[in-house]
């Protein structure tokens, strides 16, 4: 494994670890300023620390591909095309069968098909959406196939096994970390990943998957990879409206649960749609209590309506001076996917394939394996 990815894991390590008395710290359950400095302060001396890390990027994009015909970006959404074209965009002109990871309709698989002329198996675990992307192949005439499947099963493995390419564009934690396993356990040539949602492991602790990154002692919970994604930039006026009143009912529910049991001690709801926060608070208290065997009466909302939205101020400059931190902890979950796959014998280019605004999960793992 070449040295100098290991080297850079470490330098994001002990650069963390430093500062794991502000990242770790959960927002929402702090009911004072938890720092003995200001936000400025800490804002400045965390940037000085953060400012000595390494890139991680190790490649420019490749130019964006050509402009595909209309008819074959049909349902489609506008932001969702621009991410599929610029990841077609960095993979490489070949005949070599490709293999489609967690495909949904097969969009991606859809316009590179087209554009490379070139074969395209899909594999997607929902009847329906296979059945939609089959049917749309057919159409156009592409030589795109579905097969209908679990990844995380027997025909995941399977699929991977009979491709020396695969590809995943914003394939989530625990299924972009299993094509990795399996596509170096059957010694795919070439592996295309856009990870996403690293939260969504199955376990309750992040497992790391390289070496490397298992010699240090650097724990990881769900809650904390959540952290790490919950940056928003693509979200519209309405989104950003119903992500307002989510953070201050959850505070005001909070603050409900205090009063009623005397204790101070956060316990966290599950996340839930977006809808929740489109009715009355009220509603959305009974649902709450209901999760943890509370029962909700409507009393005195107003002030704890405003109580909540006093809190919100502290969540909030607790949050900005997290924020810094977000990126740097993605850039070592990235590292330890690019040691995992040098490890593994396969050479690495770590791309940021679109901007930032685009979408924030835009680092794409290009690896080939490497010969004799």
């Amino acid at each position: 494994m070449p040295a100098a990815s290991a080297f850079k894991l470490r330098q994001y390590v002990e650069t963390l670890s430093a500062l794991q008395h502000v990242w770790r710290l959960p927002a929402f359950a702090q009911q004072q300023w938890p720092w003995a400095d200001d936000q400025s302060t800490l804002l400045q001396r965390n940037q000085q620390r953060l400012a000595a890390l390494p890139d991680i990027v190790t490649s420019l994009p490749e130019p964006a591909s050509p402009p595909v015909p209309f008819w074959l970006t049909a349902g489609i959404g506008g932001r969702k095309l621009e991410q599929i074209q610029a990841f077609v965009g960095q993979i490489p002109l070949s005949q070599v069968p490709l293999l489609e990871w967690c495909s949904g309709k097969g969009h991606l698989g859809k316009l590179l098909s087209f554009q490379q002329q070139r074969s395209v198996t899909s594999l997607e675990w929902n009847a329906e959406l296979c059945a939609a992307g089959r049917l749309a192949a057919q159409q156009h005439q592409l030589p795109q196939t579905f097969i209908h499947g679990d990844a995380l099963a027997a025909a995941g493995f399977a699929a991977v096994q009979s491709h020396a390419q695969v590809m995943a564009l914003h394939a989530c934690g625990q299924l972009h970390m299993q094509l990795l396993k399996s596509a170096t356990a059957t010694g795919a040539d070439a592996i295309y990943v856009v990870p996403c949602c690293y939260q969504l492991i199955s376990d309750e602790h992040y497992q790391p998957l390289s070496a490397a990154m298992r010699s240090h002692d650097f724990p990881l919970t769900r809650r904390e990879l959540k952290f790490i994604v919950q940056e928003q930039v693509t979200g519209g006026q309405r989104i950003e409206k119903l992500r307002h009143t989510e953070v201050l009912w959850r505070l005001a529910y909070q603050i409900w649960r205090e009063q009623q049991t005397g204790s101070r001690e956060y316990q966290p709801l599950r996340s839930v749609a977006k809808h929740y926060f489109s009715g009355t608070f009220s509603e959305f208290a009974k649902w709450a209590a209901a999760q943890q065997g509370l029962q909700y009466e409507a009393k005195n909302e107003g002030k704890i309506l405003s109580a909540a939205s006093e809190r919100k101020q502290l969540v909030d400059a607790i949050e900005r001076v997290q924020a810094p931190l977000k990126r740097p902890l993605e850039c070592l979950l990235i590292l330890d996917r690019v040691c995992f796959l040098e490890e593994q014998g396969y050479h690495v280019d770590v791309i940021e394939f679109c901007n930032y605004d685009m979408t924030p999960r835009n680092f794409l793992l290009r690896a080939h394996r490497q010969t004799a």
